[in-house]
């Protein structure tokens, strides 16, 4: 029973400590002048995507997102960009799968999702180009299909 109760432990101190590694990194970045830092709950969302857009696909998003944090950074100031670049932690290593990398000139696209058996449980889009950084961060009940279809490249 306690080696049981030991290595459910040590799971869940792993998973939290994955957590707190990209909260760190986004808080970091609050009170900076080059960033913007935004944190909604379901309520802001629906009211930001949903009901104020005539976009199909952000109201969709908008149902089914529980909460979003949001990092900008509108500079391309060499110390807060290179903050973001070396800071930014491997998502990869912390159990994130790649869903889609576009390069494309001096810009770059990164879409990292945590997933459980039927759905995505967490999503992460990075952009980067030689103006601004934006990292998001999406936690909800989203379908793969729905991810699908919002990042369809025509």
């Amino acid at each position: 029973m306690k080696k049981v109760l030991f290595t459910l432990a040590m799971v869940l101190m792993g998973t939290m400590a994955h957590a707190q590694s990209i909260d760190k990194f986004i808080s970091q970045f609050e009170g900076n002048n080059d960033a913007q830092v935004v944190r909604m709950d379901k309520n802001m969302i629906k009211k930001e995507l949903g009901n104020d857009s005539n976009d199909e696909e952000d109201r969709k998003l908008a149902e089914k997102a529980d909460s979003m944090n949001v990092l900008v950074i509108s500079s391309n100031k060499d110390k807060t960009a290179e903050l973001f670049d070396n800071t930014l932690p491997d998502l990869e290593k912390e159990g994130y799968e790649k869903m889609i990398n576009v390069n494309q000139d001096a810009s770059k696209v990164k879409i990292l999702s945590k997933t459980n058996e039927t759905s995505i449980k967490e999503i992460i889009i990075i952009v980067s180009d030689n103006k601004q950084r934006v990292f998001v961060q999406i936690f909800g009940d989203i379908k793969p299909e729905e991810v699908e279809k919002m990042v369809q490249i025509n």
